[in-house]
């Protein structure tokens, strides 16, 4: 129970963050997945149509 405590936390304080620079989709990931973060993020602002994409972050 006290890490989704302290996950929840971190997510608002990180949100906060990542909300001054208008971040549509932000993906929270470890390094092990860094590709898949990145495969998703492309996904978002380049293979969707124009008007679907999403300024995406990964933290």
């Amino acid at each position: 129970m006290i890490y989704k405590n302290i996950l929840i936390l971190i997510y608002i304080l990180i949100s906060q963050v990542h909300a001054q620079n208008e971040s549509e989709y932000v993906i929270f990931t470890t390094s092990g997945y860094e590709v898949a973060a990145e495969m998703i993020a492309k996904l978002h602002r380049e293979d969707v149509e124009e008007n679907y994409q999403l300024t995406t972050d990964i933290v």
